[in-house]
């Protein structure tokens, strides 16, 4: 801790001068503002920040902050004799009665009187040490006080009472009084209303977890109370409870009334309290919630007790989880220099009244970071620097201000300065410091939601302590703290690398590698100092300066103020910044309520006034132009006269681009074109022509594609230019790398914008921006090192003063030509490019018109929110998208990146007849044909379809947008060049080894580092004359980055309609039929008139698709489906996914069936989507083979609408029901069967929305489905047979529902036998015997185990990687295992789960583990899993992790519930983090399962059964106290463990889970940790599967201590039993020394049990 002084303060509170005198603020010329370091932080040390105020609006939560921290010290310190009364004192506001003992009978022995007079003794000795402490009490809470405070309660009638007595715990009931009241308000209506919106405006920071949400939250509602308000009042709200309860408000005697209306009340809490949680955590329970109200089913909790729970268990959305992270605490900043006599001194100067001495040129007045003087790279920064580079300065500490339990260690913090050259660091550098112990960031720029917190990081150096309690958020890191005065952005090694894999080498690269989840890396390079530094471009965040973004780094109450300030400037006649604040400093304007600094961060934030603007700029006399043309030097023009030019048409949100680019001079074109006829493209050219023909070259020739072959005529003729055209399955390489380089820089400018929908316009430009600027610089293999393409090509050069000045998309006001009218002087613009001229004009695009400007005087604005606006508006009046998209020649997305399905519960439908499965990733099973791409024909269709671009003058549209020079109206734009500026770049994509790209996040391969090397990994090696290379395979290792389900990798072969008529001839056609009869006869689809839609709707029209299969049978089935991809561009993800059955759900209901006996029937819904009327337009295109078949079944309906498209016929429809492929099928029919069964009384199941139950006959019936398939159960079979009757009635009128009646079914792939009593068996017989026909020779075989030891070693030094078939075969098989071990064969998981991290870039010796898996099943093919339970309302589980087995040194864990006998839920996953010890992995373990324990346990609740605390076994004393007590049992080597895995702690507290020890023989998670091997692996594996033959075995092997364990209720078959899971506080051991030993083998030792 600091051993700093507490600050003098004067009887206000405020900071004291060294030599006494006013306070800091009270001086002259700072009137009303606060001085630096006045904050009231009380009179004891240990208490600090920790007190009482009052006249502030969160003065209700200080008191019960500060009631806290006062109970815990008091706890914690010394000098409080008997503290636990002082304690319950302070924290009930009562002060305890110490009983006296109980009077003796008359006839006790002497001995017993003794002892009862010592122990009456002892408490009057208690209780006068409680009246002592009451008193110390006092004093200390009075010295907590604020002055404020103090006057407040002084004027209270009861003080004097108080005070005369000196009773701490009626002080703290006065102080609490003030605090819960409002007495700011003399009317009592103002403070209610006053407390009603605190209340109703509260919301749940970013951080908070759900506990600090919930304290807020009824702090304020206690306030509230306090004062008399209410809550949840409205008779509105009454009645509807009434409703529910079937009552009438009217007919309720008094008592009734109250008691609806206390229901009222706890319900408008819970809705209130759900509705202010964090939505960029619970912004899908809370859209859920909605959702289900607007389905007709209200889910809101009724209690705010049941608002907590369901916080406390939700999942928080996975892509907002990893931002709020708390920063850990610590400090470390690199701060500035100044040289001193005693050496340097680390201290931040503003400069005021001293001298500044530049370190690099040793020369004063301006500082290293200013420093423009030009040194020679062999020159010394200073003669006076003595250092060596990178010397380690001093060493300080740094605490934080507030005070938590855990605050109580040291902290030692290295404080490092560069020294040398560069003493000042560049801003956009981010250091990774390995001394340091918390991240600190001082460039705004780098960061987002900068923030005030609660505590305060305090670091201590030479020259003072500098302060600060801002924190803010680094995307895709997590929160760091934020001190903007400093002068560097520092990471904590020590933080990073629990975040994120980080290797260092120094012999390769010498660089610090920070290894990201998606397989990115970012590089901290070694500088000259010797710091390790990544630099950050500032184009990777949103740089355009926005009044929103400007407003995020202020406060509230800052920015309130500013507002205001900004008014009072204009109400007092628009004076500037400068004069405002000199008006304002010499108290000009008396009582006025702002200062200086708040009209100062006005400027800051809203930028200058416009309104001020608008009025009074003045025209400026123009600055006389001086050309400066730069000759091309004669050895380039006599070896590159002839130039060789590379082009193609390039998409940008469907604008088409001409680009071209030059062999050796890389100077680089881009237009954009109306259309691509031949007269257009050849006009393009020409004009390219001629801009190298002024400076001397001449194009002689031409590389392009096939497209341009209509060109070579004119070409030849006009130009002399002879073209060379590619195939159709080949690239010019150059155009192919200039014109990614253009897409990696307009994606990076776009990404730096706060617009997402954007007018053609600024996308042109944007386009031009990046091309002009890549022309700028000489590339690297260019002809020159210092002349760049655009001063060969135009002779001009660029100038910083004229031409760096705005950054493209920053918000201006363009000085306009003026009269003495009061029409506005400046118009609002967005900057878009310089011009090019000598003059440094810019080009602009006007915000009034959607034109473009040409103007040569601006001011630069923040931009408003009205600005984002507007630009969005302008964009809504064209067709162009929303976002960026590129696209090659055809006008096709280069990149098409499906979303993979995240639902590991989703199952697939091998057997079922109806239910087609669309691959998202083709070939991931071995599918032979593939669904979801754009055929030739298809292709062709779009690029003979391309939206024309009309020339226009109307807002937001294409054509000449020039404002000003209408005359060029006809003429194609060539940016870079001269004033007219062709977009040109300069080469940047060139093979270098050593080079990092950027790449698109939807790369197929991102990461590689060369072009070269990525455009070979990508299109595959050279070939040919021409260099030029062929079409490479797609990849598909993107699948399995992670273990998850994929279902779509265990479909069989089927074929599209065209190949599968040929190979099934007949059947096939049948097959076909009788597949597009349904969507007839069940008026699914309705013809449109085709001339009747535009281009874009036909456009629009999804494709539909027919597969054919070959079922087990031999019967030939037809699948047809939409294609619905292209719904994906404006259908969210959340609207169009659909519940289905959880796996865990369907396993629990399995055992449920079992265990109450019940009747199971299985239904499927035939054509179930057809039953669902759509709530959209959809149109779907039908062509080739299906239109014929289909103008057969009913030619009136249809043989009228067909028309023939490219020599096919071809169909229009509209849907009116929903269809299979459709992106909102799936849960339209959800919906339908949803509100059919509520209809008919059953209850959805909240954490299943796919279970729904009912009370029929006094005994529970059950419906739970996925998608179509049905299973019903009821311990009465006419029950049964009465729901499936029902729906059939409902379902079944086209065709009849299939039905599955008796003791065997197939449900989801699986075959449920419930033939035993009290027993179901779960097997996948014939699906494992699938694989193992499938098996190449080398995989045949047997094994008794399905991993060696050696599962998680992995070659790293020479491994020899799988040919692209083999990989694939690998990827298939570990696909479909996985879809078995998640189910029926839990014995696999272990080694499937290594194998899925495997599949990226799998080797041989992958290859041989997958093989020994596969010997193992095909061993063991017979196996199944047999469930039974004991009792459904006893939870069992056990979880354990293996330390650090994995090749980074991550753990990984295993877990496993069981009812009874067998593994209802398993797991066996690798740990997200790395941990430092094995009670960190165990902890870590629990963390990661307990999600799933508190999940099952709700549900289970929901099912009706009333389950105890669930059970958690683990084999580790260390981690089961941390579980149990949290932090009050973490050592030093624990402290840092995050807290979240803490959350077990209060979920033991709550009573939900209790935590046992399992001795580590008798650990069955173990099983699922590592590779067991021989009888150790048999018996688990029997246990797990609930194989009977092995059962005895294991208990008879039970050793003489297992036998003794027996005798305490331990069963290693089923754990505790009940008696003992009812205790909840010991688990039958006890700990002598080091050792465990049970309790009754060692009654007559002195023990003590674990707590």
């Amino acid at each position: 801790m600091s051993s700093e002084k507490p600050d003098k303060t004067g009887s206000g509170g405020h900071k004291l001068e060294p030599g006494g005198g006013k306070p800091n603020n009270m001086k002259k010329g700072n009137r009303g503002a606060p001085a630096v370091g006045s904050k009231f932080t009380g009179a004891c040390e240990a208490l600090k920040g920790n007190i009482f105020d009052c006249g502030i609006i969160n003065q209700a939560d200080l008191f019960v902050k500060s009631q806290k921290a006062l109970s815990i010290y008091i706890g914690s310190d010394n000098k409080f004799k008997n503290s636990s009364y002082v304690v319950a004192a302070v924290e009930t506001l009562e002060i305890p009665t110490i009983p006296a003992p109980d009077p003796l009978p008359a006839e006790s022995p002497a001995s017993e009187q003794r002892i009862w007079d010592k122990m009456v003794d002892a408490v009057a000795d208690q209780r006068m040490e409680l009246i002592e402490n009451i008193k110390k009490l006092y004093s200390l809470v009075e010295g907590q006080c604020t002055p404020m405070l103090i006057n407040r309660f002084s004027a209270d009638a009861s003080f004097p009472s108080i005070k005369a007595s000196r009773n701490g715990v009626e002080l703290l009931k006065l102080i609490r009084k003030i605090a819960f009241s409002d007495k700011t308000e003399k009317r009592v209506a103002s403070a209610l209303d006053n407390a009603h919106h605190r209340f109703w405006t509260y919301y749940q920071k970013k951080g908070d977890s759900v506990a600090a949400y919930i304290e807020g939250f009824q702090n304020r509602l206690d306030v509230l109370k306090h004062l008399g308000g209410t809550i949840g009042d409205d008779i509105g709200l009454i009645n509807e409870v009434c409703r529910r309860n079937n009552e009438l408000v009217g007919s309720l005697s008094s008592e009734a009334f109250c008691k609806r209306a206390m229901e009222a009340s706890e319900e408008a809490m819970a809705t209130r309290f759900i509705k202010g949680a964090d939505r960029a955590r619970y912004k899908r329970l809370q859209d859920k919630l909605d959702g289900d109200v607007l389905q007709g089913m209200d889910n809101y909790p009724r209690t705010l007790h049941a608002a907590y729970e369901l916080l406390t268990a939700w999942t928080p959305d996975r892509e907002d989880t990893s931002r709020y992270g708390t920063a850990n605490d610590g400090a470390v900043f690199v701060q500035d220099g100044e040289n001193t006599e005693d050496g340097v001194a680390l201290v931040n100067n503003d400069g005021k009244g001293k001298k500044r001495t530049c370190y690099r040129c040793n020369k004063p007045g301006h500082t290293a970071p200013n420093c423009r003087e030009i040194l020679p790279d062999d020159k010394p920064a200073a003669d006076n620097d003595k250092n060596d580079d990178g010397a380690q300065l001093f060493t300080a500490g740094g605490i934080f201000d507030d005070y938590s339990p855990d605050d109580d260690g040291d902290y030692g913090f290295q404080l490092l300065n560069e020294q040398g050259r560069y003493n000042g660091i560049p801003r956009n550098w981010i250091l990774l410091d390995n001394q340091s112990t918390v991240d600190v960031f001082c460039n705004p720029g780098l960061v987002t939601n900068i923030r005030k917190v609660n505590r305060t990081l305090r670091i201590n150096t030479n020259a003072g302590v500098a302060t600060t309690n801002m924190m803010a958020d680094l995307r895709g890191y997590g929160s760091v703290w934020f001190y903007r005065q400093g002068i560097a952005n520092i990471l904590s090694l020590a933080l990073v690398k629990k975040k994120f894999r980080v290797t260092f080498d120094s012999g390769d690269g010498n660089a610090f590698i920070l290894h990201k989840e998606d397989g990115e890396t970012r590089q901290f390079q070694e500088s000259d100092g010797g710091l390790y530094y990544l630099e950050v471009p500032m184009h990777g965040t949103v740089m355009v300066n926005t009044v929103a973004d400007n407003a995020s780094r202020y406060t509230n109450e800052e920015y309130s103020r500013a507002v205001l300030a900004r008014s009072i400037q204009r109400r007092t006649g628009n004076h500037t910044t400068k004069q405002m604040k000199r008006l304002v400093n010499a108290n000009l304007i008396p009582n006025c309520p702002i200062t200086a600094q708040d009209i100062q961060n006005a400027e800051d934030i809203f930028g200058t006034d416009v309104q001020a603007l608008q009025g009074k700029t003045v025209r400026r006399t123009p600055i006389a132009v001086r050309f400066n043309v730069v000759n091309v030097p004669v050895e380039i023009m006599e070896r590159h006269h002839e130039v060789t030019l590379a082009g193609d048409v390039m998409f940008v949100n469907r604008i088409p681009f001409l680009i071209t680019i030059s062999r050796y001079i890389k100077f680089g074109t881009v237009e954009m074109i109306r259309n691509r006829t031949a007269k257009t493209l050849l006009n393009g050219i020409e004009q390219v022509y001629g801009h190298y023909l002024k400076r001397g070259f001449k194009i002689t020739h031409l590389l392009m594609d096939n497209e341009f072959e209509p060109l070579r005529g004119d070409l030849a003729s006009s130009m002399k230019i002879e073209l060379n055209a590619a195939a159709a399955d080949e690239h010019v390489p150059e155009i192919e790398r200039h014109v990614r380089t253009v897409k990696e820089r307009t994606r990076s400018t776009y990404n730096g914008l706060p617009f997402k929908h954007m007018p053609p316009r600024l996308i042109i430009e944007m386009v031009y921006f990046n091309v002009f600027w890549l022309n700028c610089f000489p590339p690297r293999d260019g002809v020159s090192d210092t002349l760049s393409p655009r001063v060969l090509i135009s002779g001009q050069q660029i100038d910083y003063t004229k031409h760096c000045q705005l950054e493209f998309g920053e918000y201006v006001q363009t000085h306009e030509k003026h009269d003495n009218s009061m029409a506005p002087r400046t118009v609002g613009a967005l900057a878009l490019r310089p011009t090019g001229n000598a003059q440094g004009s810019y080009f602009f695009f006007s915000l009034a018109t959607g034109k473009r400007l040409h103007r040569n005087r601006w001011t630069k604005v923040a931009m408003p929110d009205e600005v984002i606006e507007r630009v969005h508006l302008l964009a809504k009046t064209t067709q162009i998208d929303e976002g960026l998209e590129f696209a090659d020649r055809y006008n096709h997305s280069e990149h098409y990146d499906p979303e993979p399905c995240d639902d590991a519960s989703v199952v697939p439908h091998p057997d079922n007849d109806d239910v087609v499965s669309i691959p998202e990733y083709p070939n991931a099973a071995g599918v032979t044909e593939t669904v979801g791409f754009e055929d030739p024909q298809e292709a062709e269709y779009v690029a003979n379809n391309e939206i024309e671009i009309e020339n226009s003058n109307e807002d937001g549209n294409l054509g000449n947008m020039d404002e000003d020079d209408p005359a060029n109206a006809d003429q194609l734009e060539i940016p870079g060049v001269d004033d007219t500026g062709v977009e040109p770049e300069a080469n940047e994509e060139i093979a270098d080894e050593e080079s990092v790209q950027s790449h698109d996040a939807n790369d197929e391969n991102p990461g590689h580092d060369a072009a070269e090397d990525e455009m070979d990994a990508r299109y595959g090696p050279r070939l040919h004359n021409y260099n030029l290379r062929q079409r490479k395979p797609r990849d598909y290792g993107h699948l399995f980055h992670q273990l998850a389900e994929v279902v779509n990798s265990v479909m069989f072969t089927q074929y599209p309609v065209e190949k599968g008529l040929k190979i099934f001839g007949d059947p096939g056609m049948n097959a076909v039929d009788a597949e597009l009869r349904q969507l007839d006869t069940r008026d699914v689809i309705e013809p449109e008139d085709p001339g009747s839609l535009t281009r874009e709707e036909k456009l629009q029209a999804l494709r539909y698709l027919m597969y054919l299969k070959k079922k087990r049978c031999g019967k030939i089935k037809g699948r047809g489906c939409a294609d619905g991809r292209k719904q994906r561009t404006y259908i969210n993800k959340e609207d169009a996914s659909s519940p289905t059955a959880s796996i865990e759900a369907v396993f629990l209901s399995f055992l449920i069936d079992a265990k109450e006996k019940r009747d199971v029937g299985i239904v499927d819904v035939p054509g179930a989507f057809m039953h669902a009327f759509m709530d959209e337009l959809v149109r779907m295109r039908i062509s080739g083979e299906m239109v014929r078949i289909l103008t057969n079944i009913n030619p009136s309906k249809y043989e009228k609408y067909v028309v023939t498209e490219r020599g096919e016929p071809v169909l229009y429809v509209r849907l009116k029901k929903a269809l299979y492929g459709t992106l909102r099928a799936a849960y339209l029919f959800w919906q339908l069967l949803t509100k059919t069964l509520e209809k008919w009384g059953f209850v959805i199941n909240p954490y299943d929305r796919c279970v729904a139950n009912k009370m029929i006959d006094g005994h529970q019936c059950t419906i739970l489905w996925h998608v179509d398939d049905i299973k019903i159960s009821h311990v009465s079979p006419e029950v049964v047979t009465d729901v499936i009757a029902k729906l059939n009635a409902e379902f079944g009128k086209e065709e009849p529902l299939s039905v599955s009646r008796g003791k065997v079914h197939e449900y989801l792939g699986m075959t449920i036998n419930y033939e035993d009593e009290g027993k179901v068996t779960i097997c996948m017989t014939e699906y494992v015997q699938n694989i193992i026909d499938e098996l190449p020779p080398e995989m045949i075989g047997h094994a008794s185990t399905p991993a060696a030891a050696h599962l998680f070693e992995v070659n790293t030094e020479d491994p020899v990687l799988l040919n692209e078939e083999d990989r694939e075969r690998f990827v298939h098989l570990v696909a479909k295992m996985l879809y078995l071990c998640k189910r029926a064969r839990p014995d696999l998981q272990t080694a499937i789960a290594f194998l899925c991290t495997r599949v990226k870039a799998p080797d041989e010796d992958d290859w041989k583990k997958l093989t020994r898996v596969l010997k193992y099943l095909q061993s063991t093919s017979e196996l199944s899993l047999t469930l039974e339970a004991d009792n459904l309302e006893e939870l069992q589980w056990w979880v354990d992790a293996s330390f650090a087995v994995h090749l980074d040194k991550r753990s990984h864990t295993g877990g496993i519930l069981t009812l009874g006998r067998g593994a209802v839920y398993s797991t066996s996953t690798k740990q997200k983090i790395n941990t430092t010890s094995s009670t960190e992995a165990e902890l870590v373990g629990v963390g990661e399962v307990i999600g799933q324990m508190l999940w099952t346990k709700r549900f289970m609740d929901c099912q009706g059964y009333n389950t105890k605390a669930s059970i958690v076994y683990q084999d580790n004393d260390s981690a089961i106290l941390l579980e149990k007590n949290g932090k009050a049992s973490s050592s030093k080597r624990t402290r840092h463990i995050d807290i979240r895995y803490f959350h077990i702690t209060d979920r033991v507290a709550a009573g939900e889970v209790v935590v046992k020890y399992c001795p580590t023989e008798e650990m069955l998670a173990d099983f699922f940790t590592k590779p067991l091997q021989g009888s150790h692996f048999i018996r688990f594996r029997d246990v797990l599967l609930n194989l009977d033959r092995h059962i005895k075995e294991l208990h008879d092997r039970r050793s003489v201590l297992e036998k003794q364990r027996e005798t305490e209720s331990w069963d290693p078959l089923r754990g505790a039993t009940s008696d003992d899971a009812c205790d909840g506080e010991t688990d039958g051991w006890t700990v002598v020394g080091k050792k465990r030993k049970p309790r009754k083998a060692i009654a007559s030792v002195n023990t003590y049990e674990r707590a």
